[in-house]
């Protein structure tokens, strides 16, 4: 569910989700969580998160922790795996 109905669904912005040893999620499961939150998240100000928001969040966690590739649980590179194109 939307908070801004005039906003691009996942399904436009991702085709098939790409894997590499299962590891990246879908499109579908990656907007059903963006819902649960929201839903969760109805009264509490300031919390609402578009899709948009998730992607520049991703690509800033991306650029924070790029370095541990291959540490701490990064096992794969974050273009790699990516759900949508990024410019």
């Amino acid at each position: 569910m939307s908070k801004d109905s005039g906003a691009t669904s996942w399904a436009t912005i991702v085709g098939p989700a790409t894997t590499i040893d299962g590891c990246c999620a879908s499109g579908d499961l990656i907007e059903n969580a963006l819902d649960l939150y929201n839903n969760e998240t109805l009264f509490v100000e300031n919390a609402y998160c578009d899709l948009r928001q998730l992607q520049l969040y991703a690509e800033i966690h991306h650029r924070l922790t790029s370095r541990y590739l291959g540490r701490h649980g990064y096992a794969h590179r974050w273009p790699e795996v990516r759900s949508w194109t990024w410019p």
